[in-house]
Parts: C-alpha cells; structure tokens; sequence
C-alpha cells in the first residue's frame, strides 16, 4: 500500500461495510412502502444526533438546490437531538 494523502499506510485502518449488501438491497422495497417512498424516488439519509456540529443545514441546502434536477428526491433525517436539561 502506497501513501495516501500524505498518511503512512501503517497508521491507515481500513473498515469494512458492516451492511450486508445484498440482504439491504432485497429489503429495500419493503422498506420504502413502510416509509411511504416511492420505489423509484433517490434517498440520501443522515443517521446522526442531530446537533450544530453536524451541519445538517448544509444536507438540506444541498437537497433543494437537487430537487431542481431530481424532484423525486427524498432526505431522511434520522436520529434524535440532544437531551435539554429542564433544570
């Protein structure tokens, strides 16, 4: 393994998928029909807490400017905020 962005191959550690592909893939239109998506509208999806730091805007800025050229465009946000103290 060569250099790769000026990291030494020895500190770099690679992480396999851990989606069993093939599995999602035939899952998928099940999925879809239970979130109400048409079967052949794009989806990208953010699974995060939803705070500040994870420019979450910059996703849906980005959405809108696609929906221009994919109308059927869908954006799935997932995960809850942070837990707000009430004292």
């Amino acid at each position: 393994m060569t250099e790769i962005e000026g990291i030494s191959p020895d500190r770099i550690l690679e992480l396999r998928n851990a989606i069993d592909v093939p599995a999602a893939r035939a899952r998928n239109g099940h999925v879809r029909a239970e979130l109400g998506l048409p079967s052949d509208a794009p989806v990208v999806g953010i699974v995060a807490i939803q705070r500040p730091q994870k420019r979450i805007d910059l996703l849906v800025r980005a959405a809108a400017r696609l929906r221009r050229e994919f109308p059927e465009l869908r954006v799935l946000l997932i995960g809850g905020g942070p837990v707000e103290e009430t004292t």
